[in-house]
């Protein structure tokens, strides 16, 4: 495989990566914006991630798009792609209905994780796909695990939302348990290896020092995230702050992303 397309294959992993959290985040913003909270920036998020969600999804399999991809060729990738075109429609749909008619934020909330479970279906296709033919064998899964702390940050943040909304705390407390314990052990993963995760230690110095930012980020907003996972009601300031702050930690999270993509 020459250069080309072993960098196509890093940019697909990491932009198809980004779908999931990119599922995530509108979501996050249309709850945010059914409860009231930064209710006009939130719509705005959400109109900007759906649109980056609708070209992505064209370019990775057309090709194209601001990475200029190639056109995907694997039948199983294609299978899977396939599969989040006929669930899109769908979600598209549910978020317009709870932002514009003010329809039930549970239905969303439910279609939102099937859109995730297949987004991510896409990245395991892409990782079996291209991971042999990466200059690290390593790298395919290192993209994956770093790309998805993106998705982890907002859907533990939708999760936060969904509960102020009104979903039922003892069951979405669990949910965001997991999210936020996932978010940990994939960052202790990323920084110092794990076989549990299946990762080595940050391979850089450059590395080990964006990743242990990106911790320090963390930790304030998973104190509040832990403290609604077990049972206390969300406080406006406290959702106020955590939409003021988790995208500072996707932003470093991402910038992550992209120095295992330079690799």
């Amino acid at each position: 495989m020459d250069d080309g397309t072993r960098l196509d294959a890093k940019r697909k992993i990491n932009i198809a990566g980004r779908q999931r959290m990119l599922s995530q985040r509108m979501t996050r913003a249309a709850c945010f914006v059914a409860i009231g909270v930064a209710a006009d920036q939130s719509e705005k998020i959400m109109r900007a991630a759906m649109a980056e969600f609708e070209s992505a999804r064209q370019s990775i399999r057309f090709g194209g798009g601001d990475m200029e991809l190639m056109p995907e060729q694997s039948a199983p990738v294609l299978k899977e792609l396939t599969e989040v075109d006929r669930l899109w429609p769908v979600v598209n749909r549910a978020i317009l209905d709870v932002t514009e008619k003010g329809a039930d934020v549970s239905d969303l909330a439910a279609l939102s994780v099937d859109l995730l479970v297949q987004a991510n279906d896409v990245v395991q296709a892409l990782e079996v796909a291209y991971q042999d033919a990466l200059e690290m064998p390593e790298l395919a899964r290192l993209i994956n695990v770093s790309g998805r702390q993106r998705m982890l940050t907002q859907r533990a943040t939708k999760e936060m939302c969904l509960i102020a909304a009104g979903a039922d705390k003892d069951a979405m407390g669990a949910a965001l348990g997991k999210t936020v314990s996932l978010f940990d052990r994939s960052l202790e993963g990323l920084r110092f290896g794990s076989q549990e995760l299946d990762l080595i230690g940050a391979p850089t110095a450059e590395l080990e020092f964006q990743l242990e930012h990106v911790a320090e980020l963390w930790i304030p907003l998973q104190a509040i995230f832990l403290r609604v996972a077990d049972g206390a009601a969300p406080t406006e300031a406290e959702l106020l702050h955590v939409f003021d702050s988790i995208d500072q930690v996707l932003r470093e999270a991402n910038a992550a992303v992209q120095m295992y993509q330079a690799l």
